[in-house]
């Protein structure tokens, strides 16, 4: 991801709340499942942390229920 990312309403870190991000990132860059999102991982589960995308490259950070944080690629995310 190009990484350019400005917030312009409400706070994203907030669960449920309400919030507006502008994200300029590189052409055919694409975003999917939502920030907070639980998802099943092989191992370890846990919540969307942030997503990552470059052409065909989708991988998500995933903050585990103990609050460790690891990569997985797309295909390997199922969402619960």
């Amino acid at each position: 991801m190009a990484g350019d990312v400005e917030d312009l309403y409400g706070d994203p870190e907030i669960p449920g709340e309400p919030f507006v991000m502008r994200i300029r990132e590189f052409p055919g860059a694409i975003v999917r499942f939502a920030r907070g999102a639980h998802v099943l991982v092989k191992g370890p589960s846990g919540r969307i942390a942030e997503g990552y995308a470059s052409g065909k490259i989708v991988q998500y950070e995933i903050e585990a229920a103990n609050g460790d944080r690891f990569m997985a690629s797309e295909h390997e995310l199922q969402a619960q």
